[in-house]
């Protein structure tokens, strides 16, 4: 529970400083409350195993940033590559930190 609120927190900032920089368009904040059910949605997913990352971090990410794009594709709001690179890279270091809190468990 703790690591999912960290990792949530962690997409919150990052998501707030691309809209105050302008990477992305100020509607992305709506990405963090499906970011937070992504996230109790994933956290089972991940087992004890002290590998730092694995390939399902890239599927993660890559499977929300597909859910991103139809998001802002169905209601009309002007994206690029850019855009979605940045959600990805985002939704990456906050999966990745949630993935490996879990997987670390092991070593405490």
């Amino acid at each position: 529970m703790r690591n999912a609120i960290v990792s949530f927190a962690f997409y919150m900032i990052m998501i707030l400083l691309c809209i105050v920089f302008q990477f992305v368009d100020q509607n992305a904040w709506i990405f963090a409350f499906f970011f937070a059910a992504y996230t109790f949605l994933l956290s089972p997913s991940y087992q004890a195993s002290c590998k730092p990352i694995e390939w399902k971090d890239f599927l993660f990410a890559l499977l929300f940033t597909a859910f991103c794009a139809a998001f802002w594709w169905f209601n009309k709001v002007e994206f690029n590559l850019d855009n979605l690179w940045v959600i990805y890279t985002v939704n990456f270091i906050a999966s990745v930190n949630l993935g490996c809190s879990h997987r670390y468990k092991i070593l405490i």
